[in-house]
């Protein structure tokens, strides 16, 4: 039985999570209020205090060291101080995240997105031939992930991105009106196979994130020259509706008049007829195509990545029963 601090936080945590009642509403007031507070303010002030924020985390050893490990796995032939210097640019693009969902969304007007948007040559084209018709969209943690489906949903497609909220209620609501005034449908992680499979049913888009150090019977795969834990749904709701699938990413571009604007690519991998990466109608060997594809979006700008993310801490059973032997 957990005891001491740590076990009180954590029962406490479980007892208030999803629920509504005033220490809830007290717990999660600070975030709220700091929200508020910067929501005013010029862009350019808002995104940079939110990078310097995030920051602090170069001084977590822990941050600092799973950062340095995942890139030197990714980039063998970098210098440390490379590295470093990625690293750093890498916690300033974790701000700048954060800002854009709680803050930036918030503000801009869902007919105003398109003036803060461009496209990756073709990419708009690829897009729009694909309104009305099933479509699975994979995102990695890169760039600004609230462009993707804002754009997509922009382009007249009918979006929806399964999520998993905070666990606080009250944070929860605030993050669900902010997507819903984009047109994003969210789904709950819940019974997730059944909600994508009615969004493609009915000729939607997903927009899903790849997500590695996957806990629900994942598969394992390469990811930056290491296996890692993944989930299988993106390719095996494609497979199962016929859908159509491919990648998406949004990079960060200079700010332009104090204002964020954002680069939206979109790579289609298979049109839903077996002809791409779906042929062989093997999950596994599709989703390693899938990976592959983003780790080459990723490599072209590194600094827009998530690297303090723990991506290898499950690991596959062989490892653990050799490390037990051992």
């Amino acid at each position: 039985m957990s005891r001491g601090p740590a076990g009180l936080r954590r029962r406490l945590r479980r007892r208030l999570k999803h629920r509504k009642g005033w220490v809830p509403w007290l717990l999660s007031l600070p975030s709220r209020a700091l929200i508020r507070a910067l929501s005013p303010l010029p862009e350019p002030f808002f995104l940079k205090f939110a990078a310097r924020l995030a920051g602090l985390a170069w001084w977590s050893k822990k941050r600092r060291r799973i950062g340095r490990q995942h890139l030197n796995q990714a980039f063998p032939e970098w210098t440390p101080e490379q590295r470093d210097r990625v690293l750093r640019q890498s916690l300033k693009h974790l701000g700048y995240s954060a800002a854009e969902a709680a803050i930036l969304s918030r503000r801009v007007p869902h007919n105003a997105t398109g003036e803060r948007l461009e496209f990756e040559p073709g990419s708009r084209e690829a897009l729009e031939a694909w309104v009305d018709k099933p479509l699975v969209i994979v995102q990695a943690h890169f760039g600004s992930v609230e462009a993707v489906p804002g754009a997509v949903a922009l382009l007249k497609h009918r979006v929806a991105v399964p999520m998993r909220l905070p666990s606080n209620h009250y944070l929860a609501e605030e993050i669900l009106g902010i997507r819903k005034s984009f047109g994003v449908e969210m789904l709950p992680r819940q019974g997730a196979m059944r909600h994508m499979l009615s969004v493609l049913e009915n000729r939607g888009s997903l927009v899903l994130a790849a997500d590695q150090n996957a806990h629900h019977a994942p598969v394992f795969i390469p990811w930056f020259n290491k296996i890692a834990a993944t989930e299988r749904f993106p390719v095996v709701v494609a497979l199962k509706s016929g859908a159509g699938i491919g990648i998406a990413w949004g990079k960060r571009l200079p700010l332009q008049n104090g204002r964020a604007k954002f680069r939206v690519g979109f790579r289609l991998l298979d049109a839903g007829d077996r002809s791409g990466i779906l042929a062989a109608e093997d999950p596994l060997e599709a989703l390693q195509a899938v990976h592959q594809a983003l780790q080459e979006v990723i490599c072209t700008t590194p600094e827009q990545y998530l690297w303090i993310h723990d991506r290898y801490r499950t690991r596959p059973p062989e490892e653990r029963r050799q490390s037990d032997d051992s």
